[in-house]
């Protein structure tokens, strides 16, 4: 019998394995630091919004 074996890095199948879920956490990992970079402001106080229609209060 002459049976042909390969290192487990040289295999398709091992690559997909590994490399799929790294690149689902690096990819997890950028969306994060995108969302602290760019983080929404606060809304400025005396202004309320209904769905599409933004009201501002007048203070005296």
């Amino acid at each position: 019998m002459n049976s042909t074996t390969s290192r487990w890095y040289q295999e398709p199948m091992a690559i997909m394995v590994f490399a799929i879920p790294l690149l689902t956490v690096v990819a997890g990992l950028i969306t994060v630091w995108i969302a602290v970079q760019s983080a929404d402001h606060r809304v400025v106080e005396g202004v309320n919004r209904f769905g599409m229609q933004t009201t501002v209060e007048q203070q005296q």
